[in-house]
C-alpha cells in the first residue's frame, strides 16, 4: 500500500520567497502570484526585475537590500491582511499562507498538503 505524503514539493526556487512573484493587494487580502521569471514582488505596482538576479548573483533574502527595517514592517502588515501565496501549479484555489512559504523557502520545511487547513 503506498502511503499519502503530509507534504508538497514545490520546484526548486532560489533563497527568497520574494522572488519570481508579483504582488496583488486586493483590499482585504495580498496575494503574491507566481510569474515564473525574474521579478521581484517586493517591488509593487509595476513589474522590476531582482536586482540581485540582473547583477549576476543568486537571488537570497539573507544578502538582499530590502530585508531591511522598514521593508520587513511593510511585509508584516501585508501578512496581518491574510497574505496567501500561489506559487505555480501548487496551492490549488487558496494558496499558501506567507508564513508556510517563508518556512519552506528559508527553512526547506514542506509545505501542508492542504494550505487552506492552517
Amino acid at each position: 500500500m503506498v502511503e499519502q505524503t503530509q507534504s508538497v514539493q514545490v520546484r526548486k526556487r532560489a533563497r527568497c520567497p520574494f522572488y519570481s512573484f508579483s504582488l496583488h493587494d486586493l483590499g482585504e487580502q495580498v496575494i503574491m502570484m507566481d510569474s515564473r521569471g525574474n521579478q521581484c514582488a517586493l517591488k509593487t505596482l509595476v513589474y522590476a526585475p531582482c536586482h540581485m538576479k540582473i547583477n549576476g548573483v543568486s537571488p537570497d533574502w539573507e544578502e538582499c537590500c530590502y530585508n531591511n527595517e522598514s521593508k520587513r514592517k511593510e511585509i508584516v502588515r501585508m501578512m496581518s491582511r491574510n497574505m496567501r501565496v500561489f506559487p505555480s501549479g501548487k496551492g490549488g484555489k487558496y494558496g499558501y499562507s506567507m508564513q508556510d512559504w517563508v518556512r519552506h523557502i528559508l527553512d526547506n520545511v514542506a509545505l501542508p498538503i492542504n494550505p487552506f487547513q492552517q
